[in-house]
């Protein structure tokens, strides 16, 4: 065998026997058929209820999808085509038996071959300073160095063969070191990082100290395709202030072939959203946004949190205030896809603010200002054009002191969300005192489902000031004489 292998997964992987059927007796057994026989001990994580459970119950088709032997030129080649998205050891005992019988004594069963077979998946990107000079000490002779500090360091068992590599990326001329700790099981990468977490931002390797630790997590996927996955929908209608969730809204048919991990084994991937085009309201012209947020709404694309990342939760936050239309470039690396999100308009309550410097004068008839800032809705843009109309109930005091009141809003221009109301009133004549009343609007927009067009009640005490009034007399009829 040309001895253990270490892969990622998504690959077809070929493994070949060297020499032919017997070395001994190749001339007389060339044409002699080998039936192989293969034991597997798969050891993989599952991923169950947000945690890595180690499983050593797989068996090979967990993490092979086909195995296919061909007997090419005296050579006999062993592809094992991987299942995407899975990682895992398998320990193989693989015989062959030829078809050439036992009589006489003859042997057709060959020795037993071991193949440790390592579908890699998670590393550890570490950097560090050397402190000293280490030119003398290879590259090779330094990563054995560092594989067996850190075997010995986090008593790992599991570590048998080259399952666990240590892999110089690059050595720049200051002395920073730069290395790949790799291992397929999730558990044993993570004991390493707790430990290189944990070491004070050195450690000593061999009698030589290391410093200015970098440690990250990563996850590896070597697929020949490029990054692609497929939205749902590419288009979605929401109602102005809802909350909107779908699962699996994105499904990944690719993954990034490098990628960050979390603390728990999660890749993280993680999806940009540029907006295009939008509408600042329902019914305006369609504007470009340049990359820049319109404020409408708040989309979040949240990865499936399993170790694999196949998929992706949308979710949207609609602002209470706007609708409008958002046309977004959703991408992951070098994919990309449109989504298009339409945010229908809903009738919000009125509202308006008392002036609450106001009093009245005994005999007023109109009071200009009595109420201030009125709209038919915060979304002014969109609901300035609705009819409103006001309710003035008389709840205690005198209420003989209004005649029948009536309020009348009047626009203040064009300024959206600006305005003044008209108390008209009648003061019964010479008559004052203090009295409350309720107030409230209804715009002339809909009222289903969930929308609203009556503003809240508003109570408001005022006094109608007694005003001195003349004097008043009367000339009796009568005539005088001297």
């Amino acid at each position: 065998w040309e001895g253990d292998r270490d892969i990622s997964d998504g690959q077809v992987v070929t493994h070949v026997l060297k020499g032919n059927q017997n070395r001994d007796g190749i001339d007389n057994e060339r044409q002699q058929l080998l039936t192989f026989s293969i034991v597997a001990n798969v050891t993989q994580e599952d991923f169950v209820n947000g945690s890595l459970v180690l499983n050593t119950s797989k068996a090979i088709e967990d993490l092979v999808m086909n195995l296919h032997v061909q007997n090419v030129s005296d050579e006999y080649f062993f592809e094992f085509l991987l299942k995407p998205w899975t990682s895992g050891v398998a320990l193989l005992e693989i015989t062959a038996i030829d078809d050439g019988g036992t009589v006489n004594g003859g042997k057709n069963v060959s020795l037993t071959h071991t193949l440790t077979f390592s579908v890699l998946r998670y590393y550890i990107q570490l950097m560090m300073h050397s402190q000293a000079d280490v030119n003398a000490l290879a590259q090779g002779q330094l990563c054995q160095k560092l594989k067996e500090f850190f075997q010995a360091a986090t008593e790992q068992v599991a570590y048998v063969s080259e399952v666990l590599q240590v892999i110089p990326s690059d050595v720049s001329g200051n002395d920073t070191w730069v290395f790949e700790i790799r291992n397929p099981l999730f558990a044993n990468i993570r004991m390493v990082y707790d430990l290189l977490s944990n070491a004070q931002d050195h450690i000593e390797v061999n009698g030589v100290n290391f410093s200015n630790l970098s440690v990250s997590l990563h996850v590896r996927s070597n697929y020949t395709s490029n990054v692609m996955f497929t939205v749902r929908n590419q288009s979605v209608d929401l109602k102005q202030g809802a909350f909107f969730e779908e699962t699996h809204f994105i499904n990944i048919e690719f993954p990034p072939r490098d990628a960050g991990a979390n603390s728990a084994g999660q890749q993280i991937v993680e999806f940009s959203a540029t907006p295009l085009t939008y509408r600042p309201y329902t019914g305006a012209d369609l504007q470009t946004a340049d990359g820049l947020d319109p404020g409408i709404l708040v989309a979040s694309f949240k990865p499936v949190c399993d170790p694999m990342c196949r998929s992706a939760d949308l979710e949207i936050r609609v602002s209470e205030f706007r609708n409008g239309f958002v046309e977004y470039n959703v991408s992951l690396g070098d994919w990309w896809q449109l989504l298009n999100l339409n945010v229908i308009p809903k009738n919000l309550r009125p509202f308006f603010e008392f002036n609450e410097s106001y009093f009245f004068y005994e005999d007023r008839m109109e009071v200009n200002g009595f109420l201030l800032n009125v709209s038919a809705g915060h979304q002014q843009y969109d609901e300035r054009f609705q009819n409103l109309t006001f309710s003035l109930v008389v709840t205690s005091g005198q209420d003989k002191l209004l005649d029948s009141p009536a309020l009348i809003f009047v626009p203040d221009g064009d300024q959206l969300g600006k305005g003044y109301s008209l108390l008209n009133i009648t003061l019964l004549h010479n008559e004052n005192g203090l009295i409350t009343v309720v107030v409230n609007v209804t715009d002339d927009g809909s009222n289903i489902e969930g929308e609203e067009n009556l503003s809240y009640n508003a109570s408001f005490s005022f006094t109608v000031v007694p005003v001195n009034d003349p004097p008043t007399f009367e000339v009796p009829n009568s005539t005088a004489s001297a």
